[in-house]
């Protein structure tokens, strides 16, 4: 460290990463201090300075060796687990400062001889008691994973035996398939049968056991839950998100235009996930962004943009954090509000660069077997290359990660109304842009299964999920079926309600059309 340096770092005065000391003598308080700085983001500690006066008295020679060697001897004795003090004299026409430098530490948390955890607290330290303090650190360090944690009084009984089902045959595909167990059998083959295809022999308790979803005395992992559980609120509360639509761009306005009940959204992240895109869906505008009619109507926030956040935040929120994710609907923007700060050392910055630390490790291995998510890391970057005015922002003081993604501005509506008798054959540029939203929303499969089904007769609800291989369930319908009707793939007969048990979807020409295009692509 050169001598300007020195001085400019003293005229700043003492911070939480900088320390002055006339003098060191206890080896106790010395190491409290070592601990302090391990325990946070690490700095110097500077000896021969005057903490008070910010003046430098300079060491003999005498003083800097036994300034050094208690330096060592605490670092290794006094501090648990020890660690590394980089060490070197500065002289100035005061006297030689020893300048002490300790990095930010990867085994926290640390703790002085006497067992007790340190923390900077501005330009002094605070002691840490705290639970959840010293999970954080543990955390910060790839020490301990919120969903690895283990739910006390949970069992196999407290899963979905529908999404259950679903992981086991989408995840070992072609295990399933080798003892002929598709997912259009999925509604009359048990669970049982299902693990037995996987691993003979072995229960479903011993194939979560496996893949670390559930403990040896048979309790559940967070992840388990989250993923599979039918109520993951019965033991973690405030573990969902709130949905509110605000009139107007600010936050402390008391009417709203639309709001989700608490128990809408309770349930397991695929569930809370297709509930908060319907909400999404339906609060935000269609626009038409191309004249003619034989162009399709988007959303004015590209779908695929809500998908990525919103995936991300259910997967990489900090789940020590009892509190729920937020997504908010303004006039002007959506924010959602991920409880947590970023992990690590990352940054907004490394975010735009494709840098990803996963914070929920089993999370992380295992959601995209069930939501759309690919596990690589590259969700908010693919967001980014969508609409690249998303701002990013890790709030410090409110321990939060928010999104914030402008609305477009819609301007007068196109005329949107389309032309549902067409000819077999679609323009190009049509064709990409729907099986391009097909595959953003990663239905494609099941939507040409759907297609080739109607295209034989019409069909019910029940039929229509059935060649998928899915349940006849309202959020099911949600996902599969109502993109196909906004597309004008499928439509409802006219004069038929929608409570009506008569009630059939039937292909359009549209959709005739796709699927003959689709056809013909499977046959290149």
């Amino acid at each position: 460290m050169l001598i300007t340096q020195l001085k400019q770092i003293i005229s700043r005065a003492e911070s939480s990463t900088v320390q002055f000391k006339e003098r060191i003598t206890d080896a106790y308080k010395l190491g409290a201090e070592l601990v302090a700085f391990s325990n946070t983001n690490g700095g110097i500690l500077i000896v021969g300075v005057n903490d008070k006066t910010g003046k430098i008295n300079g060491l003999s020679f005498d003083e800097l060796q036994a300034a050094t060697n208690l330096l060592a001897n605490v670092a290794s004795e006094n501090v648990k687990p020890p660690i590394v003090v980089i060490t070197e004299t500065v002289t100035t026409e005061d006297g030689n400062v020893l300048v002490a430098t300790v990095k930010e530490g990867t085994d926290k948390p640390y703790k002085d001889n006497k067992g007790i955890v340190w923390i900077k607290n501005a330009s002094d330290k605070r002691k840490v008691f705290a639970n959840s303090e010293l999970a954080k650190m543990m955390q910060s360090c790839g020490q301990l994973y919120a969903d690895r944690c283990l739910i006390p009084e949970s069992s196999v009984n407290d899963l979905s035996i529908k999404t259950v089902k679903l992981f086991l045959l989408k995840r070992y595909a072609a295990k399933c398939k080798a003892e002929g167990i598709t997912m259009q059998m999925m509604e009359e083959t048990s669970v049982e049968q299902i693990v037995s295809a996987i691993v003979p022999g072995q229960s479903l308790l011993q194939l979560l056991q496996n893949i670390d979803l559930a403990s040896e005395g048979g309790e559940l992992t967070l992840a388990a839950l989250l993923l599979l559980g039918k109520r993951p609120q019965h033991f973690r509360p405030v573990l969902t998100i709130k949905c509110i639509s605000f009139l107007g761009n600010d936050l402390t306005v008391s009417s709203f235009r639309d709001k989700l009940d608490d128990p809408d959204m309770v349930g397991n992240l695929s569930h809370q996930y297709e509930t908060a895109m319907q909400f999404l869906k339906r609060n935000l505008k269609n626009v038409q962004v191309e004249p003619g009619f034989n162009t399709l109507g988007e959303l004015e926030i590209p779908y695929g943009v809500l998908m990525e956040l919103l995936v991300n935040a259910l997967v990489h929120r900090d789940y020590f954090h009892q509190s729920p994710i937020r997504l908010f609907i303004f006039d002007n923007r959506v924010e959602i509000i991920s409880p947590g700060n970023l992990p690590g050392s990352l940054n907004e910055e490394k975010i735009r660069r494709g840098v990803s630390i996963p914070r929920n490790e089993l999370l992380f291995s295992n959601a995209n077997v069930l939501l759309p998510y690919t596990g690589a890391g590259s969700g908010i970057r693919r967001a980014l290359e969508l609409c690249p005015q998303i701002q990013l922002i890790d709030d410090k003081v409110r321990e939060e990660f928010i999104i914030l993604i402008p609305r477009r501005d819609v301007g007068a509506s196109l005329d949107s109304s389309l032309d549902s008798s067409l000819d077999s054959d679609l323009d190009s540029s049509l064709v990409s842009k729907m099986v391009s939203n097909l595959i953003s929303r990663d239905i494609l499969n099941e939507s040409t299964l759907i297609l080739k089904c109607l295209s034989k007769s019409n069909g019910k609800r029940k039929e229509v999920l059935d060649a998928i291989g899915v349940t006849n369930h309202s959020f099911n319908a949600k996902r599969f079926i109502d993109p196909l009707l906004e597309m004008d793939l499928i439509k409802r007969p006219e004069g038929v309600s929608l409570q009506s048990p008569n009630l059939k979807y039937q292909i359009t020409s549209k959709g005739k059309a796709l699927l003959n295009y689709l056809d013909k692509e499977k046959k290149k």
